[in-house]
């Protein structure tokens, strides 16, 4: 007796608690997100098939399927179909406000008689609303839209495996993303709740069907700082040997680039820096002809330049250096126009000046200078001793000369 007691007053729970249907014929007023139905409070769970449809007639009448689903303490997922649409709704969602969550749809027209059924199980507070639909609002939780998530084409699929594909048919990935063409194309965006207009997005630059080039875009505008880091970190226990701890690399499927840029750095649409296949890397250019071609300026402190087979013009201090006479020196000034083994200004004007090649012939004619200046050095001190015997015989001269001077005087 206490068995089927127990037993009645367990099937009168699944009936109170278990499936129940609610049909309602509404009015949808215009276009717009209307809400459909409700669930008041926060607590219970369950799962909603709703279905609507448009009156029948001449054609065969609209109908779409809204699978909508609750745990515990979340008003949970979103399920939709169409079976036959023609335009009169487009999108399905769940918004929720400070006690209840409701189901909406965004219609394209205006509906006089909207037929609304409701499979509820195990749930409670809820119900179709009533008479023309109220207009839809609030936080979004998640929407879809007919004909995509889960029938037809799948917007969301997740695998028995954990790949999860968001617009991708057969995930390949713990994350793959398929962009719709012709809209957007922004694959992935993330903001934070406390500065909702900085972001970090990966979409696809092109702007063109049937091409995509993938772009990682920081934009930050809630103060004046950068707007994209990126950072390598590792441990002090690692930070030995000579792996770099940041590495970009450019390269084909099997091989090294080798026949266009490695690197480019533009401001909008002015490139700024660019480095080319072999290495050379350029600034204001875009055509490096070296390591490192600059167009404009250079300031830095110290310049160090390897010889790398260059000769230091000490050979000039050698013996058998031929070291042009000032004269012949003066012949080809006046015949040149410039100094032996320098290069016109001609020439410096049409092929540029390599600096270690001039340093090096600069400090050939100042060597080739101090050997002058010896040599003047020489003849000077030379004059000079004979300029002193000069003055000494001048001055016996001088002192001979008084001498008979007086001797003349005298007589």
């Amino acid at each position: 007796m206490k068995r089927a007691l127990y037993l009645a007053i367990f099937l009168t729970s699944i009936l109170i608690h278990g499936q129940t249907e609610i049909k309602k014929t509404v009015v949808v007023d215009g276009p717009g997100w209307k809400r459909v139905a409700r669930l008041d409070g926060a607590y219970g769970r369950g799962y909603n098939e709703i279905t609507i449809h448009t009156e029948g007639g001449a054609t065969s009448p609209r109908v779409s399927k809204i699978s909508w689903m609750k745990g515990w303490s979340a008003y949970g997922g979103l399920n939709i179909s169409s079976v036959s649409d023609a335009d009169h709704w487009s999108d399905a969602r769940i918004t929720y406000d400070d006690t209840k969550a409701y189901l909406e749809i965004n219609f394209k027209v205006a509906i006089a008689g909207l037929k609304v059924y409701l499979n509820q199980s195990a749930w409670t507070g809820g119900d179709i609303f009533d008479g023309t639909l109220p207009n839809g609002g609030g936080s979004v939780l998640l929407s879809a839209q007919f004909g995509r998530l889960n029938y037809g084409e799948n917007d969301l699929l997740l695998l028995h495996n954990g790949n999860l594909g968001l617009g991708a048919p057969n995930p390949a990935a713990r994350l793959d993303i398929l962009s719709t063409s012709g809209q957007t194309e922004s694959l992935t965006r993330y903001r934070i709740a406390d500065a909702p207009n900085d972001y970090l997005q990966i979409a696809n630059s092109t702007g063109s069907p049937n091409q995509f080039i993938p772009v990682i875009k920081g934009h930050h505008q809630s103060d004046n700082r950068y707007s994209i880091q990126f950072m390598g970190t590792t441990s002090e226990g690692n930070d030995v040997g000579g792996n770099a701890v940041v590495n970009f690399d450019a390269r084909r499927t099997n091989g090294p680039i080798s026949n266009r840029p490695l690197f480019l750095w533009t401001s909008y649409t002015t490139k700024m820096m660019t480095m080319t296949a072999n290495g050379n890397l350029g600034i204001g250019t875009t055509t490096p002809d070296s390591k490192l071609t600059v167009k404009g300026k250079i300031h830095t402190q110290e310049v160090k330049v390897d010889l790398a087979g260059a000769v230091a013009p000490d050979y000039v201090f050698l013996e058998d250096y031929n070291l042009k006479t000032l004269e012949e020196v003066s012949l080809h000034i006046q015949e040149k126009g410039h100094l032996p083994n320098i290069p016109s200004a001609k020439q410096m004007e049409k092929e540029g000046v390599n600096l270690k090649e001039m340093n090096l012939k600069l400090l050939e004619k100042i060597e080739e200078l101090t050997l002058y200046t010896i040599e003047q050095d020489k003849k000077l001190k030379e004059q000079k001793i004979i300029n002193e015997h000069l003055l000494n015989s001048n001055n016996e001269l001088e002192k001979r000369l008084i001498k008979l001077e007086q001797l003349i005087i005298k007589k």
